[in-house]
């Protein structure tokens, strides 16, 4: 599959396929001119077909994406947590996708690049004692 996204195989090495976003938590966003930095909390399970509490926890990692030249930034959501996030590129540009969990509405990120910027594995601190990622939401928004 070739994906219009800079270091995807950073993704893919650490999934062992491009993760979907789906229940992805925001953690924060930085924006800056016409770059948007995104650091999500991305949990996926290792195979189809296998529930949250089967999940290895080596698959929640903290993912930074980096959109650069963006053309377009329309996301209207209620709540941090993502339902899914695409990418597909549109002539030179590349347009992001993104589902809000609770409300389904649909946002874009239209941008010239998209770059995965880290991707670490989550410590403990990003864990409840339940076994259910993140007990806080933080979001915060500040230059790049």
């Amino acid at each position: 599959m070739d994906l219009p996204i800079e270091g995807a195989e950073r993704l893919i090495q650490s999934y062992g396929y491009m993760p979907s976003f789906h229940d992805a938590h925001v953690l924060a966003v930085r924006l800056g001119g016409k770059v948007i930095e995104v650091e999500l909390y991305v949990y996926e399970s290792p195979a189809s077909g296998l529930w949250k509490q089967d999940w290895d926890a080596d698959l929640h990692c903290l993912v930074t994406l980096r959109w650069s030249e963006v053309s377009l930034f329309d996301i209207s959501v209620s709540s941090v947590w993502l339902d899914s996030m695409s990418f597909q590129s549109e002539g030179q540009n590349i347009e992001t996708r993104l589902v809000d969990q609770d409300s389904g509405v649909t946002g874009n990120i239209v941008s010239r690049t998209v770059e995965v910027l880290a991707v670490e594995p989550a410590t403990e601190r990003f864990r409840r004692q339940d076994g259910e990622p993140i007990n806080f939401v933080r979001l915060s928004c500040r230059p790049v």
